[in-house]
C-alpha cells in the first residue's frame, strides 16, 4: 500500500509537472502571438509612413524640377538678350 500511494504521488507529481509545462507553453504562443500582432502592425506604419514620405518626395522632386525648368527658361531667355545685343552692338561697331 505504500508503493502504490508513493506511485500515485509520483504520477500526481508528473502530472503536475505535464500540466505546468502546458500553461507555460500556452502563455509562450500566447506572449509570442502578442509579439507578432505588435510587430505586424509596427511594419504596416511603417510602411504607410514610408508610402507618404515617397510620395511627399515624388511631389518635391517635381516641383523641383518646375522650378529648374522655369529657371532655366529664364537664363537662356536672358543669354539670348545678351547674345542679340552683343550681335546688333558688334554690326554698329562694323559699320
Amino acid at each position: 500500500m505504500a508503493e502504490e500511494k508513493k506511485g500515485s504521488s509520483v504520477g500526481a507529481a508528473l502530472a503536475g509537472l505535464a500540466i505546468g509545462a502546458a500553461v507555460g507553453a500556452a502563455a509562450v504562443v500566447l506572449s509570442d502571438e502578442k509579439k507578432r500582432k505588435a510587430i505586424k502592425s509596427k511594419v504596416d506604419q511603417l510602411a504607410k509612413e514610408g508610402s507618404k514620405k515617397v510620395k511627399e518626395l515624388s511631389e518635391k522632386a517635381e516641383d523641383f524640377g518646375e522650378q529648374a525648368r522655369e529657371t532655366i527658361t529664364e537664363k537662356a531667355e536672358e543669354l539670348q538678350d545678351r547674345v542679340s545685343k552683343a550681335v546688333h552692338d558688334a554690326k554698329k561697331m562694323v559699320k
